[in-house]
């Protein structure tokens, strides 16, 4: 792929050219403004990781997060199903040999599955591109668990998964990887819904959860830009130590039925 109009290259943190689009709302604009995306997700994650650490990142979006994690990493293998974010994460890891990445759609069956397509002339929030559409681009899917049994990813130590409402068919398709190796495992709870099934999976296999909140706008962003665009925003995810790992997180998951919004309400309270 060539660069085009509706990409421009900026310097981040972890890479002094780093390919993002022009008119994307939200990760490009950040990326841009501030040379980091989520840095103190980041910043968390990084204090688990290790010299031997193989990491997951599903749902890799332009590779971020990637290159933060092979900065202290043995290996990150990097799922991204949308084509178009793809060849810009390629772009961006291809010179790290730390770095593994793959075009296929995680999930819990094998096969193909459609992409949603992105119109990169308009503006809008181009992390919110969604697998199992309708239209759009054809791609591979395959289950965590085939690639592990297979031999063609190692076993995790981290899973890290944002997959725009898709995290209960990732669980469920690496849930004999994740009951046999107990990775951390850190997934965006933006889909209140999910909830549910996905603390009742974990709890299952004797993993504690805990909530992790970060604001779009870090104050102490690498390029040290004070202008917040992004307001108050932030994202919701959850963090989860399988059975006997030493790390006790402040804010926990108090049930199968709690949301981000309850979490709010408790704040506010």
């Amino acid at each position: 792929m060539q660069l085009s109009d509706f990409t421009h290259v900026v310097p981040t943190k972890y890479s002094n050219r780093f390919i993002c689009y022009r008119y994307d709302s939200t990760i490009s604009v950040s990326l841009y403004m501030y040379g980091e995306y989520q840095q103190v997700e980041i910043d968390v994650l990084l204090q688990l990781i290790a010299e031997n650490t193989v990491v997951y990142d599903i749902g890799a979006n332009l590779g971020y997060h990637a290159l933060a994690f092979a900065s202290k990493s043995k290996n990150v293998h990097s799922f991204e199903a949308n084509p178009q974010h793809y060849d810009l994460l390629r772009m961006n890891l291809q010179d790290n040999p730390r770095c593994n990445y793959y075009n296929v759609a995680i999930s819990d069956h094998d096969g193909m599955t459609n992409v949603e397509t992105i119109n990169t002339t308009e503006i809008s929030n181009y992390g919110e591109s969604t697998v199992g559409t309708k239209d759009g681009t054809s791609v591979q899917m395959f289950k965590i668990d085939t690639l592990v049994d297979k031999g063609e990813i190692p076993p995790p130590h981290i899973m890290k998964i944002d997959v725009e409402g898709h995290e209960p068919m990732v669980f469920r398709g690496a849930r004999k990887t994740i009951k046999k190796y107990q990775p951390v495992i850190y997934f965006e709870a933006q889909d209140s819904s999910n909830m549910p099934e996905l603390y009742t999976f974990l709890d299952k296999l004797g993993y504690s959860m805990g909530w992790c909140v970060v604001r779009n706008y870090n104050p102490d962003n690498f390029n040290k830009n004070t202008d917040n665009h992004f307001g108050n925003g932030a994202i919701f995810s959850v963090i989860a130590f399988p059975k006997g790992n030493p790390n006790v997180w402040p804010v926990p998951v108090t049930g199968p039925d709690d949301t981000w919004e309850k979490l709010l309400e408790r704040q506010e309270k």
